[in-house]
Formats: structure tokens, C-alpha cells, sequence
């Protein structure tokens, strides 16, 4: 009797240690696939002293929630829900519809691209705001930077731009759907699915940009862009 009890209570003890770092693991839903560190939200994990340029972020979808991201990082006179500055591939385990990131209409932009090299992959990205005085806002915005890649995500239900680069070169847009982003009343030039301004080499293929209420493409002071395969339709100025 007591040699099955103990029996018991080891198997007992050995299903606890395999179901406790689950659960724990299950309340950091983002991986650094470099260090094995876990965090709480993507911003958590871009920020850590640990996380390096070059490392790979893994975002698992079931228990991802954007709502418990901090925000509110400055970028000039106004606010970006996530802040990139390390060279990182963010990428998502199952695609844009299971995995939202929700800037609550409370920030200039939703995700913010500010170093050389970053990939992002699998999300949507919504609930960027045009700020009180401001001009413009995105949903997903890179500035001054290289070698950057967007895709398969949507960028949807943005007041402002789905996708923004600004003096931003050799870099990729690919297979997104980016739809439904809204200006304001006289602010035409916002509202596109997509803007390169300053921005050159840059290659924009096989996404679906409709619906946008300003151009579903619009180029400004920007050249030897590749821009082939998209399928554009219903946006209400120019790209339709």
C-alpha cells in the first residue's frame, strides 16, 4: 500500500511539473526564439536588454491580447501603441485573423518601424487615430529605415494610412490586405491603403488594397519603386 501511494504521489508530482510552466508559459503568449525568454506583450519583449538585433519574436495567437500592451510611446508631437528600434523578425503562429493588434484609436500610429531590418508578419494591424492638430496617422508606419518586410497582414480600420513608409528604401510589401482605413473630412491626403513618401526601391506585390477613402496607392517625391500584382478596387480617389 505504501509502495503504490508513492507511486501515485510521483506521478502526481511529475504531471504538476510538466503542467505548471505550461500554464506559465500559456500567460506569456511572446517567445524570443533566441534567448527562451517570455513575455507578457510584443513591447515587452522588443525591449528587453536581452532581446538583440536579428532576433527572432514568436507571438502565439491563442492567448495573444493587445490590450494588455502599455502604448503611449512618443514619437515626435504625438503616440505609438508598439515601437520597434531592434532589427527583428515579429512574426505570428496562426496569421492576421487570429492575431490583432489594436491601437484603440488612441494613438498616431499602431505599429511603429524605426530600426533597419525588421520583418512583420502574420498580424492586423487597426485603431490608428489622427491626433487633435495632427495630418496624418497609420496603421502600420516605417520612417528612415531599410530592409524592412510587411506581410500577410491586414491593415484595416484605420483613420490614416494602412501601410506608411516614410524615407524608407529597399524594402517590401507583400500579400497584405489592407482595407477600410478612413480620413477625416478635407484631409484627402490620408486614408491611403498604401503610401511610399520618400521613399525609393522599394517593391509593392500581390496585395489586396481596397475600399480606402483616399488612393489605394499613393507615390509622393519617391522613385524606382516596383509596383506589380496588387489588386485594387473600390478605393475612392486614385487605385481603383
Amino acid at each position: 500500500m505504501t509502495s503504490g501511494f508513492v507511486k501515485t504521489s510521483l506521478v502526481i508530482l511529475l504531471l504538476l511539473n510538466f503542467i505548471i510552466p505550461v500554464a506559465k508559459g500559456a500567460e506569456k503568449p511572446v517567445l524570443n526564439l533566441d534567448t527562451g525568454e517570455r513575455f507578457l506583450t510584443i513591447q515587452g519583449a522588443v525591449g528587453d536588454p536581452d532581446t538583440d538585433d536579428n532576433d527572432k519574436i514568436r507571438v502565439y495567437s491563442d492567448q495573444y491580447d493587445s490590450a494588455k500592451e502599455p502604448g503611449h510611446h512618443r514619437i515626435g508631437d504625438a503616440e505609438a501603441f508598439i515601437f520597434i528600434d531592434k532589427s527583428l523578425t515579429i512574426t505570428s503562429t496562426k496569421g492576421p485573423k487570429s492575431t490583432v493588434i489594436d491601437g484603440r484609436k488612441e494613438h498616431k500610429v499602431t505599429v511603429s518601424i524605426n530600426a533597419d531590418g525588421v520583418t512583420l508578419k502574420g498580424f492586423t494591424v487597426t485603431g490608428a487615430v489622427v491626433p487633435d492638430e495632427g495630418k496624418w496617422a497609420a496603421g502600420i508606419h516605417a520612417t528612415g529605415v531599410k530592409d524592412i518586410r510587411i506581410s500577410n497582414n491586414r491593415a484595416v480600420g484605420n483613420q490614416g494610412d494602412g501601410v506608411h513608409f516614410f524615407d524608407t528604401v529597399n524594402s517590401k510589401i507583400t500579400g497584405n490586405v489592407i482595407t477600410n482605413n478612413n480620413t477625416l473630412q478635407d484631409m484627402f491626403w490620408v486614408g491611403n491603403g498604401i503610401e511610399l513618401h520618400r521613399s525609393d526601391n522599394n517593391e509593392v506585390l500581390n496585395n489586396r488594397i481596397t475600399k480606402n477613402e483616399s488612393s489605394g496607392i499613393y507615390i509622393f517625391g519617391s522613385s524606382q519603386n516596383k509596383i506589380k500584382s496588387n489588386q485594387l478596387n473600390n478605393n475612392k480617389r486614385f487605385g481603383s
